[in-house]
């Protein structure tokens, strides 16, 4: 799985490309009990955000 600027130059790579295969082809990807393809949409966006410097949760609301 790609991550920090690895994963930003890839996104900027495929720039046009849909969202699953973006998410497919940074390795966001595992295979489930029937064999079929799961996409990892939710860690892919985590890893985007943190690539960019946005931290979300662990912070004290209030």
């Amino acid at each position: 799985m790609l991550t920090g600027n690895d994963l930003l130059a890839k996104v900027r790579e495929l720039g046009d490309a849909g969202k699953s295969e973006i998410v497919r082809e940074c390795g966001y990807v595992s295979t489930k009990k029937d064999g079929g393809e799961r996409l990892n949409f939710t860690a892919f966006y985590e890893a985007l955000l943190d690539a960019k410097g946005v931290e979300i949760g662990g912070g004290s609301v209030g």
